[in-house]
Parts: structure tokens; C-alpha cells; sequence
């Protein structure tokens, strides 16, 4: 599919499918899904809108994906090989697990990890940047995971839940 416009007053709902996304996404209407939504366009992509839920939001190929406002992820964020996703300094909500084996920009970003299962940043790379991370995980636990053994953050919050650190935190 190319672009994907959701209409404030609307809703779509997604079920148990898979979504690839060739082009932008504007979500001002409801999208509920179990399935992934994957942008794998060969030019740059946006996600905005007013209301921006994902279950699996999964970035391929040569995607450059940029968020330009506050979403939640019910599942996992994935980056896949090649591809790249810049939160900029919106607000993602991730209640999975935050897999990057693309180029993460999050600098800025605020990244709360809440819900209540166990979540892992698993990274190819052996240094992360995230901006502010938040756990608030009422049930579970934040660790690292694949290469990780550096993860550099502006603010770190533990509201609830456990975290486990890799080697070097700065």
C-alpha cells in the first residue's frame, strides 16, 4: 500500500494481518490491529497524526521512517537491516520488546517502557543512545540484550518494575 490515512471520527480495524506500507501514515482516526504494520518505502516515510497505536511496527529494506508525533507500540518496535527510524523528540509507548538491527535515532525522544511483561532492547550494535527512558513496567523487567553492552540516555526513570543494566551506562 502506499500512504494510509485514517480520518479523525473513523476506525480501522486491522485483526490478526500483516500491513506493508510503501508510503506515509496519518492516523488522526482509530487503528487496532494484532498484525504488523511494516514500512519498507524507498523514500522517506512519516507516521503522524493525532492517534498512533501499532501493535508490531516494524521498519524494512531501505526505509527511513521518521515519527512526527507521540504514538504507543502495543507490541514491539523492530528496525530492521538497511533501514532506519528517527523518533525525534516525540513520546513512543513500547510494550514489547525495542529491536534494532537498523540506525535508531531517539536522541531526543522520551521511550517508556510500561505494561506489565518482561521488555529487552536487543541491538546488533553494541551501543545505544536513546534520549529519556521511562520504565514503568508494573509487572516485569527492562534488560539488554544481542550486542548490547553500552547504553548512553539523557534521564533514566524507574517508576516500576526492575531494570538490569548493561556493562557501561551512561
Amino acid at each position: 500500500v502506499g500512504d494510509v490515512s485514517i480520518s479523525a471520527g473513523s476506525s480501522f480495524s486491522g485483526g490478526p494481518f500483516n500491513y506493508s506500507v510503501a508510503g506515509h501514515w496519518t492516523g488522526n482516526g482509530a487503528f487496532s490491529s494484532t498484525g504488523r504494520v511494516v514500512f519498507n518505502g524507498s523514500s522517506p516515510q512519516t507516521i503522524s497524526g493525532s492517534s498512533l497505536t501499532f501493535f508490531t511496527l516494524e521498519t524494512s529494506g531501505s526505509a527511513s521512517v521518521t515519527a512526527s508525533s507521540n504514538g504507543s507500540i502495543d507490541g514491539d518496535l523492530i528496525i530492521g537491516t538497511g533501514s532506519t527510524f528517527s523518533a525525534g523528540s516525540q513520546s513512543l509507548n513500547i510494550a514489547g520488546h525495542l529491536t534494532v538491527s537498523g540506525t535508531l535515532s531517539a536522541a531526543t525522544s522520551t521511550v517508556t517502557f510500561g505494561g506489565t511483561a518482561a521488555h529487552l532492547i536487543n541491538c546488533t550494535a553494541a551501543s545505544v543512545t536513546l534520549g529519556n527512558v521511562v520504565v514503568n513496567n508494573s509487572g516485569g523487567s527492562l534488560s539488554t540484550g544481542g550486542s548490547v553492552t553500552s547504553l548512553t540516555v539523557n534521564n533514566f526513570t524507574l517508576t516500576q518494575g526492575s531494570f538490569s543494566p548493561p556493562a557501561v551506562m551512561t
